[in-house]
């Protein structure tokens, strides 16, 4: 019997002494990747925490918009047809907010006056930007992006601010369109105004000294 307790009271020690060379750490958010995560505030945080609201891009120097799945005009299943103000068909999109919201002018408005992460001069991205988002690599069936910063991303087509173009083909009655960028294979593609596709708002990431960001542990 007391040759048990020896062994228990050694297996004991020995686990204690050996939990305090090695605490358990917890993990340290990769400060050399390419993406950072911001809150709603614009504050960012660890790649493991969440929620967040907004994704920095340290390569290009944007901040993207996060879809979400709460049935707001965020929602990743909303659908906007292209207009500026100007020139393109209006609210003939499909989206949870209402018929008077369902075009790109809406979201960026909306986004402005929420000052989604602290910025109010988001915009639709430019085809050249929104392919730097494209990610090859992806796994089979999912979206071509980092799903892992950019969840509830479509499969679909997401228009770009590149407008005022000649379309050709089964389009061509439509005369001029916008271009979206496919999430499914990459392509870049001229579609008529009043097409619905997703929308992915972005912004320059151009905080002062004392509107930076500050890292939440």
């Amino acid at each position: 019997m007391n040759r048990r307790i020896f062994i228990v009271v050694c297996i004991v020690v020995f686990v204690v002494g050996f939990a305090a060379l090695h605490p358990i750490q917890k993990p340290k958010a990769p400060q050399d990747k390419r993406y950072v995560k911001l809150t709603n505030k614009g504050e960012q945080i660890p790649s493991w925490s969440g929620p967040w609201r907004c994704i920095l891009d340290k390569k290009t120097g944007l901040v993207w918009e996060m879809k979400s799945c709460d049935e707001s005009i965020h929602d990743g299943q909303s659908t906007f047809s292209w207009y500026d103000g100007k020139i393109g068909v209006k609210n003939s999109g499909g989206c949870f907010v209402g018929d008077e919201y369902c075009d790109n002018t809406d979201i960026i408005t909306i986004s402005n006056k929420q000052n989604m992460c602290g910025i109010s001069s988001w915009r639709l991205p430019t085809a050249k930007e929104l392919k730097t988002l494209i990610k090859k690599d992806a796994r089979p069936g999912e979206p071509l992006i980092n799903t892992s910063y950019f969840p509830y991303t479509k499969r679909g087509p997401y228009w770009t601010s590149d407008a005022n173009k000649t379309l050709f083909g089964i389009h061509k009655r439509y005369k001029e369109g916008a271009v979206a960028i496919s999430f499914i294979d990459a392509k870049e593609e001229t579609l008529p105004y009043n097409t619905t596709c997703f929308v992915r708002v972005v912004a320059k990431y151009k905080f002062t000294h004392t509107q930076a960001p500050k890292t939440v542990k």
